[in-house]
């Protein structure tokens, strides 16, 4: 039994994992008329890593700071959330299964919203929101959220291509 709540708590944190990396991947970086008010370059690597902001040669000299990928704080923040206390709790116990579904259900439609609107989303969508109802009762806001998060989804979407 206990090997299963592994398995379900090991599902979430990959789906942790997704929905940052789909959280990362559609921010843009800042515009660069706000990079020259400031006076800092915000650099990015080859391997899409986000550079912590540094001085541009023009004021001085530059420093050489590490940089840190965005697959590694998306890795390191999946890590925070498969040793936190609030999350390991339910894996011991019996009664903890509804929230690791639960939670599975949630993370699934979050990593399931795309930018794109569809049929098919939706219906998935509404199944995932169904059978998380049935795992727990709170679950039923999955319909609520997902549709309003694919609304606001949609709107940066929009927003980000009329620019």
């Amino acid at each position: 039994m206990r090997l299963i709540d592994l398995l379900i708590h090991g599902v979430n944190c990959s789906l942790v994992y997704l929905f940052l990396r789909k959280c990362v991947s559609s921010s843009s970086p800042p515009a660069p008329a706000a990079q020259e008010a400031t006076g800092t370059v915000q650099s990015l690597n080859a391997n899409g890593s986000a550079g912590i902001p540094r001085k541009s040669s023009q004021q001085g000299r530059q420093e050489s700071n590490p940089r840190i990928s965005k697959d590694e704080v998306c890795f390191w923040a999946s890590v925070l959330f498969a040793v936190h206390p609030i999350h390991v709790e339910p894996v011991g116990t019996l009664v903890g299964r509804a929230d690791l579904l639960s939670a599975l259900t949630f993370l699934l439609t979050y990593v399931l919203i795309s930018e794109e609107p569809s049929l098919s989303t939706t219906i998935q969508l509404v199944t995932v929101g169904i059978v998380g109802s049935l795992f727990k009762e709170n679950t039923i806001v999955i319909l609520v959220s997902s549709h309003k998060l694919q609304c606001e989804v949609l709107t940066l979407h929009y927003i980000k291509y009329q620019t």
